[in-house]
């Protein structure tokens, strides 16, 4: 199980053996580029079958198991928080392919070997740069990664949402930023929307159709992506961490989570344990 707590992070690995079945959880979201070798991937009960040249975009909050059958098994895959979407990603076609997952959204996308091979080259760029103590290392990092998302825009469109013809995606995008930023706190739907200025039940129906999820769903969604983080990466007590990601008492932070995971937080944080050793 991968924990990861930085805004970006990137990766080139090659496995000569094939990895097992193996269950991840982080709560950035991740873009997974397959050079050499085969994988499959479930994601909340999608199926995708990877081979050379495949991408797969990943939600941060989307479960998803993995393994490998053909080697050697080359990728190069990155891991993004919110605040990084947030702070570069401004245009809501391009935070689409990360952040809203409608009715038969498709994960997976597959590029020619010349795209391929410009994708690799921006890939290997990012890395350069992620790695380096230059002056602006931050601005380019941003700058090259805004790049890499319009380039796989134009290789593969139809995996970004269209909303140029819904005068209220721009509003939906907003309040996807508003609940990232404030999941910690009290927030109903009817009060999200008088501070965005806009009919709840509008908004409800909008946000269910856009972005894939209720708006209850996706603030849960989000409390449980950051819970679990906190469980591997703190030794805060149960009742800490229920407060900290918006749950009112630790009972109702309990019940949720199990709903969710299958387990309670003390059992979830004991097998991520046993995990990194």
């Amino acid at each position: 199980m991968e924990c990861i707590i930085n805004d970006f992070e990137i990766y080139h690995k090659t496995n000569k053996d094939n990895i097992r079945l193996v269950n991840h959880h982080h709560s950035t979201h991740e873009i997974i580029f397959v050079r050499k070798g085969k994988s499959d991937f479930l994601i909340d009960g999608k199926k995708y079958s990877l081979k050379q040249n495949c991408l797969l975009f990943i939600a941060n909050f989307e479960k998803h198991m993995h393994s490998s059958y053909e080697t050697p098994y080359e990728r190069y895959y990155m891991l993004l928080s919110n605040n990084m979407l947030d702070s570069n990603l401004l245009d809501q076609r391009l935070l689409s392919i990360l952040r809203n997952r409608p009715a038969e959204y498709c994960h997976m996308a597959e590029l020619t070997e010349s795209e391929a091979e410009q994708a690799e080259m921006l890939f290997k760029e990012l890395i350069a740069e992620s790695n380096s103590n230059s002056p602006y290392r931050t601005s380019l990092l941003k700058l090259k990664l805004t790049e890499l998302i319009i380039y796989l825009f134009r290789c593969s469109p139809q995996n970004f949402i269209d909303y140029n013809n819904d005068s209220y995606a721009d509003t939906i995008v907003t309040i996807q930023q508003y609940l990232n930023k404030h999941y910690s706190e009290p927030l109903l739907l009817k009060d999200v929307a008088a501070v965005h200025y806009t009919d709840m039940y509008y908004l409800s129906t909008k946000f269910k159709e856009m972005v894939g999820y209720s708006f209850k769903q996706y603030l849960t969604n989000l409390r449980i992506s950051h819970a679990k983080m906190m469980l591997q990466n703190s030794k805060h007590p149960i009742s800490k961490i229920a407060v900290d990601c918006g749950f009112s008492e630790s009972t109702n932070f309990i019940r949720v989570f199990k709903k969710s995971e299958g387990t309670s937080p003390l059992k979830y944080r004991i097998e991520s344990l046993k995990d990194v050793m």
